[in-house]
């Protein structure tokens, strides 16, 4: 019921888009890093989507449940309990 805090840096905001425009779906965190940060190697990559996850998780509180890891390599948005105003 209110707006969530502002990201540093904006990329866990980023992150956040990515999913809530794919509600449901599964997404590779391999895609996601890449997507978001297409000039690092992939370990870097991968490396800083864990941080903007953590930071996103943080700044969401108690709706951070909604953001599932239905395995360890893949991140999905589930917005049954959840609000999304984009």
């Amino acid at each position: 019921g209110e707006p969530m805090p502002p990201l540093r840096p904006r990329k866990g905001a980023w992150l956040l888009a990515l999913l809530a425009l794919r509600p449901g779906r599964t997404l590779s965190r391999d895609w996601l890093a890449g997507t978001l940060w297409p000039d690092s190697r992939e370990e870097q990559a991968l490396s800083s989507l864990r941080r903007a996850l953590t930071d996103l998780r943080a700044a969401l509180g108690a709706a951070a449940e909604s953001i599932e890891a239905p395995t360890p390599r893949t991140l999905r948005l589930n917005l049954e309990n959840v609000a999304l105003d984009t």
